[in-house]
């Protein structure tokens, strides 16, 4: 029988002070600025409870269109500014799991769903991840046939998504024109959706430290997999490499690799998966070009390929076992590319244009606009030099703001994003209670009736399209002063829009009946035929009007 557990909090590290949260729990889990608690439901359920400030816990509204009759597993998948992913189990049945991948409004309470058929393993691992050091750039696995896998009657079939801006829209991965010899693919000339790259990810991954990309290294993935309509088996597939945060790929060997960054992206190690090796692909200048080096005299099998965290540094310890009839035995290698710079690279925020780095937008065009902003990233322009450990994503800078657009909109709880890219409410449910928004949100002063869109927490657009505020703005309870306030609607802006409007009115109709209409027999002459203006008392400008 498992021991209960009870989530309890204390502001003084429980000397005096001592308050139980929730008397049972599963388990919780702190993500960004929010902690989210799994508590047991009945009927062997699950249900998540998250806070901001650890006194006020709210439910997690999960769509139920999405779910089965049952939440009995769920996974959180981290947090970006303002919002929670997790993945909700909506498939069990081994080595057919798969679930619905969710996003959180700006204080966690609210979800929609991103993608119906994420995939995930019996351990609830999932494939997602989020690209290190770039903004809203992911990348999940879906399964292409879920109903069929989750009856037993097919095997789950792979296919790799990306979104660019947090989820709000999906794309399969973009091939490369050629393979690593200059050859075209077979699926070539066929569309985006039957021939595209997919990579294997997080739930196959024997080190869950082994990601894509690097914190340091900004915009560089690497990972191993295929082109074709669906992904292939892992000793089928080949090494691939993207340098602009996964828009656009080449393949770099006809293998599955183990690989590390050094020097923020500059110098990449490649060694052999699985397979017996006794040689290391390297490149030096950040992907453009690959040297091969023979490490050892006799093949032996590459475990791992260690660094130091922040990928910075130039030397690599290669973690190996070698079989033979006497038995295993390990050997570590050090690898130093200390020796491959003539100099460290010079880095002058003062004087620019004398150093070794440019700002640089990610992206096919420095025009493009991601989460309602432009940003660029600093990066070594000579390949002559080495970085060492300067902190290059300290210098990431917004540019611009721009105006807000469609991209910069996802859908609201309760609705689904239709084939033609709008948002329509579910068949059967009710836009969620637009006033719930000033209970959950301290300090707002008015709320929208819904629109069926909503703001992605990230973006920072100013202007432009504003598809969640399409009704006239309610103040919240409470606030209504507040609300007066920002909009004008008190004290001195209440006279000048409404009374002294009304005192203009009031004497310019005085001075018309004033100096034309009682001087010329009041409005008892309205009804009188005239053939000519010649029966006005005073006939002056003022009269005829």
């Amino acid at each position: 029988q498992s021991q209960k557990r009870s989530l309890v909090s204390s502001n003084d590290f429980f000397e005096n002070d001592k308050k139980v949260l929730f008397d049972s729990i599963i388990g919780y889990m702190s993500t960004g600025d929010f902690l989210v608690v799994a508590v047991p439901f009945a009927n062997m359920e699950l249900r998540a409870y998250v806070t901001v400030d650890g006194d006020e816990f709210a439910e997690a509204r999960f769509p139920h269109d999405y779910l089965s009759d049952k939440q009995e597993s769920f996974t959180v998948l981290g947090s970006q500014t303002g919002a929670i992913f997790v993945h909700v189990s909506t498939s069990d049945r081994k080595e057919a799991e798969y679930g619905v991948l969710m996003k959180s409004n700006s204080n966690g309470t609210s979800f929609v769903a991103l993608e119906t058929a994420v995939n995930r393993n019996r351990f609830g691992m999932v494939d997602f991840e989020k690209v290190e050091g770039l903004e809203g750039i992911i990348l999940v696995n879906t399964v292409a046939n879920p109903k069929k896998a989750s009856e037993g009657s097919e095997d789950k079939l792979l296919k790799s998504k990306i979104t660019f801006n947090d989820g709000s829209d999906w794309d399969y991965l973009r091939p490369p024109s050629k393979d690593s010899e200059g050859k075209s693919y077979e699926c070539g000339k066929k569309s985006l959706d039957k021939c595209s790259l997919h990579l294997h990810s997080y739930t196959e991954r024997e080190d869950v430290r082994d990601t894509f990309s690097s914190g340091s290294a900004v915009g560089m993935l690497i990972g191993v997999g295929n082109v074709g309509e669906y992904l292939l088996p892992e000793d089928a597939c080949s090494t691939f490499l993207s340098t602009d945060g996964g828009e656009t790929w080449k393949e770099l060997l006809k293998e599955p690799s183990q690989w590390e960054y050094g020097d923020h992206g500059s110098v990449i190690v490649l060694v052999s998966r699985s397979a017996p090796t006794d040689i290391l692909t390297y490149s030096i200048d950040s992907g453009k070009t690959w040297e091969t080096f023979k490490f050892t005299e006799e093949k032996t099998i590459v475990k791992d390929i260690v660094t130091v965290p922040r990928d910075s540094a130039l030397r690599f310890l290669l973690i190996t076992e070698s079989s033979s009839i006497t038995g295993s035995s390990a050997k570590t290698y050090s690898v130093d590319f200390g020796g491959c710079f003539e100099r460290q690279c010079k880095f002058s925020p003062q004087d620019p244009d004398h150093d070794d780095f440019e700002f640089f937008a990610l992206g096919a065009s420095d025009s493009q606009c991601l989460f309602g902003h432009q940003a660029k990233y600093l990066k070594k322009i000579k390949d002559d030099c080495f970085v060492g450990n300067l902190p290059l994503t300290d210098f990431f800078k917004i540019t611009k703001n721009c105006k807000c657009a469609r991209k910069d909109f996802e859908c609201d709880y309760n609705y689904y994003k239709a084939p033609d890219g709008t948002c329509k409410l579910v068949q059967g449910l009710s836009p969620s209670d637009p006033s719930d928004i000033c209970e959950k949100e301290n300090g707002l002063v008015e709320f929208f009736k819904p629109s069926g869109y909503r703001k992605i927490p990230l973006s920072t657009c100013e202007g432009g399209l504003k598809l969640d505020e399409v009704s006239d703005p309610y103040p919240c309870p409470g606030m209504e002063k507040e609300f007066n306030s920002k909009h004008g609607i008190a004290g001195r802006s209440f006279l000048l829009i409404f009374i002294v409007p009304f005192i203009i009115f009031v004497l310019v109709a005085w001075f018309v009946y004033e100096r034309g209409i009682r001087r010329n027999g009041g409005f008892a002459r309205f009804g009188e035929i005239r053939l000519n203006d010649n029966e006005l008392i005073e006939n002056n400008g003022t009269d005829k009007v």
